[in-house]
């Protein structure tokens, strides 16, 4: 549909997605109004959901359109569910879960929703029930994805994503150094492993005894919980880096900090702060707060070279952007590729494939042969070497030969 609307034209894409995230902002608001906060309340809790800082990676970043669909859906799913329109919330439902693999909480929040929110306990559930195993399956014996089998075992692998927790925390309310690489070192110490498991431990119960008697609060605190789940590493996202590092986004707090809002919210709603000008006061910071980081974050989106290498300076692991900067500069013959390529293969600690391809390919096309080039990039990619990289190099080389329905073949490939 971009596409067609659009042509190639990466503004169109960001477009949508600028689009797609006033939707979402405007199911968000119409919830707040369902949950029976003020319009103005409701107003201003997604004032600071539309600025947070930490959504440039789902809105700007076209791929991250995936972030946004799913928690579109999954708001629209919930919004008709609590209506009682079954049928629209079961479709949205099954958006969601096609859109991103997370999404298959839904139907649990659902649950909740009926338990806390609405006090009941109905048979309406169990369609949407049914969704999660067989969503499961289909991953498992359909797209080849045995989840559970990734899982380690390993004690300080888990005190790890307990640490993390505060670090999502940390890009929450203090959104400064965002980026795409940021690869926690896994704890090594077993005595501060136990320290932060008891640390996330009282503070998880002090947030439910805290919410009990406040059902939209529990209904949030427990809904973040479960959104927050599938970003956890619990299933490790890089898993065979998963001995050294865990893998945080800031991007995965897209649908988590709607429920964070809603928790807050219903705090300051419910204990009569609503009129503090001291509160007024801390809201006006945490805003001004985020747009300062909202407009430091928007340079660094310039172009291809000028995101990656912000990276490359804030992450202890670039592994992405050493191997994306070097596909921008060999696509361009420029001798920095190998540059990049080299630090890649240190990074790795063992011989990198693409390496040996991109070096030869960037060799041809030094020396204009275009169809030896060509020839060398074809060749990875029919002994295995599958990476979106050697598609886009296929791609800008047939460009360059003019030939362009070949090119837009290998672009769709990368893409894909």
């Amino acid at each position: 549909i971009d596409k067609f609307i659009w042509g190639l034209r990466a503004s169109g894409f960001r477009a949508t997605n600028i689009i797609l995230h006033a939707l979402t902002c405007i199911m968000f608001y119409i919830i707040l109004r369902k949950l029976k906060f003020s319009q103005m309340f409701s107003f201003l809790g997604v004032l600071m959901y539309a600025i947070h800082p930490a959504h440039i990676g789902s809105v700007a970043y076209i791929s991250g359109r995936t972030d946004i669909l799913r928690t579109l859906f999954m708001l629209i799913s919930f919004l008709s569910y609590y209506d009682g329109k079954l049928i629209p919330s079961f479709v949205f439902c099954i958006c969601a879960f096609i859109s991103k693999e997370d999404a298959a909480v839904l139907p649990v929040i659902l649950l909740f929703s009926d338990i806390i929110l609405k006090k009941r306990y109905s048979l309406r559930i169990f369609p949407f029930l049914i969704l999660m195993p067989l969503y499961l399956i289909f991953r498992r014996y359909f797209l080849n994805t045995d989840d559970f089998a990734l899982v380690p075992t390993d004690f300080l692998y888990y005190a790890t994503i307990a640490k993390s927790f505060f670090a999502y925390l940390k890009i929450l309310f203090l959104p400064y150094s965002l980026h795409f690489e940021k690869f926690y070192p896994v704890e090594t110490s077993f005595i501060q492993g136990i320290g932060y498991i008891i640390v996330f431990l009282a503070f998880l119960i002090f947030l439910i005894k805290a919410s009990l008697k406040k059902p939209i609060a529990l209904f949030a605190l427990i809904s973040f919980f479960l959104v927050f789940l599938p970003v956890s590493n619990i299933i490790p996202i890089y898993p065979k880096l998963s001995k050294k590092y865990i893998f945080l986004a800031d991007h995965f707090l897209y649908m988590p900090y709607v429920f964070v809002l809603i928790f807050i919210f219903d705090f300051v709603a419910r204990s009569g702060l609503l009129a503090s000008k001291m509160l007024k006061l801390i809201y006006i910071a945490f805003n001004s707060i985020f747009l300062l980081f909202f407009f430091y974050n928007i340079p660094v989106w310039k172009n291809e070279e000028v995101f990656y290498k912000d990276i490359i300076k804030k992450s202890c692991f670039p592994l992405r952007a050493y191997n994306n900067l070097a596909s921008y500069y060999g696509r361009r013959g420029d001798v920095r590729c190998l540059v990049y390529l080299e630090k890649l293969k240190a990074l790795m600690e063992k011989d990198y494939i693409y390496y040996y391809i991109i070096k030869t390919h960037w060799h041809y096309f030094q020396e204009k042969n275009i169809e030896k080039a060509i020839q060398t990039i074809e060749q990875g990619i029919e002994n295995g070497a599958k990476h979106p990289i050697l598609y886009f190099i296929a791609g800008d080389l047939y460009f360059e030969k003019g030939e362009k329905r070949k090119a837009i073949i290998y672009y769709e490939n990368g893409l894909q």
